[in-house]
């Protein structure tokens, strides 16, 4: 214990109380106690001594928190980024194609349209449907095992 200077030797003087300032832990989200004198901090409220308490605690855990969930929630512009960027050179590489295709090649173009005219008229031709000469594996044979057509067709 402390004893004052010119005090006798079983004169116990008391110790002044220590002052104890609230604050706010922004990395675990809840109030700490710290002692400017002692510089000491602890979790739990000290059993002796004055403690100033902050009259502001809940906007501070409600400021924290949004910190703390803006901190972890994702991007989105960046993630917007990430997905469209390799979208977007895919599609300006194609055009750069197309129109070096038309500048330098056209008969390649020319040569795809007109095979592709030809195949749209032979399609107007069947109708939508298409006639195809193809016949699956199954409707080959008849139901006795006969191959051919039927007798009623």
């Amino acid at each position: 214990f402390p004893v004052r200077a010119g005090a006798g030797m079983g004169d116990v003087v008391e110790e002044p109380e220590l002052e104890w300032n609230q604050q706010w832990s922004v990395e675990f989200l809840r109030p700490y106690y710290h002692n400017p004198v002692t510089q000491e901090s602890v979790w739990e409220t000290p059993p002796a001594g004055v403690v100033r308490e902050l009259d502001n605690i809940a906007e501070l855990r409600a400021d924290a928190l949004l910190q703390k969930g803006s901190a972890e929630a994702p991007d989105v512009t960046l993630l917007a980024i990430s997905v469209l960027l390799p979208l977007l050179l895919v599609l300006v590489g194609l055009f750069a194609l197309n129109l070096f295709m038309k500048k330098y090649h056209p008969e390649v173009l020319e040569m795809v349209t007109s095979s592709k005219k030809k195949r749209d008229r032979a399609q107007h031709r069947r109708g939508r449907e298409g006639s195809s000469k193809f016949r699956p594996p199954w409707k080959m044979a008849q139901a006795g095992g006969a191959g051919g057509r039927s007798a009623n067709s």
